[in-house]
């Protein structure tokens, strides 16, 4: 991975990733270490693989305390979970990634109830409901940062591809950043969206 350090300074913060094993999210975590961050939570599903990054992260970056934190984010209890578990280890949440995301190529005749609410809970009710609890935090902290990974699909038609129900997620994952963004600037919370593609 390209370096960053000198680009941007997390000094001292803290941050939650979803999805923060692999892929996209892998990479956010090693770019926040090498800025910074005292500590990241990467949260998800996959235990021994999250663990292992972790374990990574801390011992290549110095100063850098990086956990792996077991939630299921469209579990709602698991979701605050994750959430308490942060404020209470570490007093504070300054970035919250919104990372962790699925799709199924499948046409829109056939496509189940069942995957489709797959898709809608990962790639839009968790981060909704996510950032929800950690928007509490950083209301009552008086400011903090969301990031919310979105796509091209937002506003593209990807062929050959049919995906209408990933390109309607991320529709409403990067119409959330802007209403977001717009009530909780009064709060001094930045929401932001970054659509790879």
């Amino acid at each position: 991975m390209k370096e960053i350090v000198g680009k941007i300074k997390l000094t001292g913060k803290t941050a939650i990733v979803t999805g923060g094993h692999s892929g996209i999210g892998r990479g956010i975590v090693e770019a926040f270490a090498q800025a910074g961050a005292k500590n990241i939570v990467i949260a998800g599903r996959r235990e021994e693989l999250g663990k292992k990054v972790a374990a990574e992260v801390s011992s290549e970056h110095k100063g850098v305390h990086c956990v792996f934190f077991h939630a299921d984010i469209c579990i709602a209890p698991e979701r605050q979970a994750l959430v308490d578990y942060t404020k209470s280890n570490f007093g504070r949440i300054d970035i919250l990634v919104n990372n962790a995301g699925t799709t199924h190529w499948e046409s829109m005749e056939t496509i189940s109830y069942e995957n489709y609410r797959k898709i809608m809970d990962i790639n839009l009710d968790a981060p909704f409901f996510l950032s929800q609890a950690v928007g509490r935090v950083m209301i009552e902290q008086k400011g903090g940062v969301i990031i919310n990974i979105s796509s091209n699909s937002d506003r593209l038609v990807m062929t050959p591809q049919k995906q209408a129900v990933y390109n309607a997620s991320k529709a409403g994952l990067s119409m959330l950043t802007k209403c977001l963004a717009y009530e909780w600037a009064e709060h001094n919370i930045r929401v932001n969206a970054v659509a790879p593609g």
